[in-house]
């Protein structure tokens, strides 16, 4: 099993994952995450009095 191979080496080779676009996935989960923070924040503020028990 000892081949030698490092690891960043056989995750590159066996799954062809590569750091090219690391920043770029990145920056969309935070952007995501933004946006979500955003939406919700104005629908909570647009919609308070919305009930659904009745």
């Amino acid at each position: 099993m000892d081949t030698g191979e490092q690891v960043d080496a056989f995750i590159r080779r066996f799954f062809g994952f590569k750091h090219d676009f690391l920043g770029v996935v990145g920056l969309a989960v935070v952007g995501f995450a933004v946006l979500f923070a955003f939406v919700f924040a104005f629908a909570i503020k647009e919609y308070p009095g919305i009930n659904y028990v009745e």
